[in-house]
This record gives structure tokens, sequence and C-alpha cells, in this order.
């Protein structure tokens, strides 16, 4: 793994308040062969996120500058960059190796505890992620490899880890931004491209009629999901030749926004 440390006048950042506090933002990106896959939009959604929770603000030319230099001194076929920035304007940059299987099954189980879509943390990947973690203990408990998460007026949020778009006789939606969905990056893009996917919102009725059912996530993309359990109960889930040739546009697609 490569990474590099920026830490203004703090020779050890480990006894900082922010990162004791984990008090701070981050942002998660695929790598491929020297490329950064949809940096700048990254970049525009962690200097947003910044400015909403009054961090200091951040250096954009320079940590572009340093994200696109780390990648580059690295030989790694496929990797996860991550931007990790504190609010005291200290921030870390770490890259390594991960490959996705995209045939690969996920299963999904109902979290019992909803997200608050007006939370000052709705809509940010923030260091805050003890509740997400937890669920991912809970999934890992029960054989499943995540959580979906239901709102306070029981409205179909997203995942812990990512997104989601569903597919109901023929229709694609995701969930609105107004759920507590995060801004996700790969649902941004399917929304300016493909004109048939709508923002909308789910009941978790709505969502058991759906014939697909798929993770949106800049490191997993669109992935199928195969199950939700609820109660004992498992709901499965079919891929689509319709969803098949979405994924493979995104793919050819973004190559045009991959920075070397």
């Amino acid at each position: 793994m490569s990474e590099y440390w920026s830490s203004g006048s703090h020779p050890l950042p480990a006894l900082n308040h922010p990162w004791l506090r984990a008090d701070g933002i981050f942002e998660t990106m695929k790598t491929m062969s020297g490329k950064t896959y949809f940096l700048d939009r990254h970049l525009q959604r962690f200097a947003r996120s910044a400015s909403a929770l009054d961090l200091v603000s951040p250096i954009i030319d320079e940590i572009r500058a340093k994200i696109i230099e780390l990648v580059s001194q690295d030989s790694l076929n496929r990797g996860r960059l991550r931007l990790t920035y504190f609010s005291n304007g200290d921030y870390l940059v770490t890259h390594h190796g991960f490959d996705v299987d995209p045939t690969s099954q996920f299963s999904l189980g109902l979290a019992e505890h909803p997200r608050f879509s007006s939370s000052l943390l709705s809509g940010h990947k923030t260091l805050a992620y003890t509740e997400a973690s937890f669920g991912f203990r809970i999934a890992q408990r029960h054989g499943w490899e995540d959580l979906l998460y239901l709102n306070e007026r029981s409205e179909v949020v997203e995942t812990g880890l990512a997104n989601i778009l569903v597919e109901i006789e023929g229709q694609l939606g995701t969930p609105p931004l107004s759920s507590g969905a995060l801004p996700g990056i790969v649902r941004e893009v399917l929304l300016e491209k493909f004109p048939e996917i709508e923002e909308r919102t789910f009941s978790l009725d709505e969502l058991l009629k759906a014939d697909g059912l798929y993770l949106l996530s800049s490191i997993r993309e669109i992935h199928p999901i195969t199950t939700l359990d609820i109660n004992g109960a498992r709901h499965p889930f079919t891929q689509s030749e319709r969803v098949e040739g979405i994924r493979q546009a995104y793919l050819e697609g973004s190559e045009s926004e991959a920075v070397s």
C-alpha cells in the first residue's frame, strides 16, 4: 500500500483531537493502471462536504496533484484510493490493490435502526462510521454482505456501503437525496447519462416487488444484489439484460473521466 500524509504543524497526528474524535470526511475512488476515475467529481463532493461541515477549507489543487502523483507511482492493475481529511486540514491519501468480482453474490439483511434523513451528517461521507460498521458486523453474523436501511418515514434509503438502483416492471429508479441517501458518484452519473433512471421514493413493500436490485458505488460500480432477507424470509432478485447494458455503457463512458 502507498500512502501520503500531510500534517501541517502537528508531528503526531494520531494524538490530534480530529483524529481521536473521528472529526472529518473521506472519499473512496476506483483506480486502474495509473488512472483515477471520476477524480474531479469526487473532489467536488469532498469540497461541498468540507464546507457544509465547517472544516478547514481544503487546498483542492494540492490534494488533486498528490492523488495523481501517488496513483501514477503504483503499478496496480486495479486499486482503491482513499482520501481521509480531518477538520483541522490534515489529510491522508492511501492507495492499495482492490479487485472486485462483478459476478459475486451480494446479499442484504434489513437494518433494525433507521437512518434519519435530516441528520447533520446525512449525505456526507464522514469518519464517524460506527453506525455502518455496526451494521456490517450484524450482516456478517447472519451471512450477509451488508444491510439495507430505511429512514424515519420507512422509505428505502441505501445500504451501508452504497446507493441502490431498483428495477420494477421495467422502470428504473433510485431513492432521492431527500430520503437521506448519499449523493453517490455512480448515482450522479447514471442520473445524468441515462434519462430512463429516475429519482423516486420506495417503500419496503414496493422494493419487495422489484425484479432487480443493484448496488451503486465507486468501487463496485453497478453490482447486482441477489437476495434481501427479512425476518427469515429470503426475497430473490434477478439481473436484467437492460441493466447489464447500462453497466457496460457506464464503464465505457467512465474512461472519459479517468485522470492520469
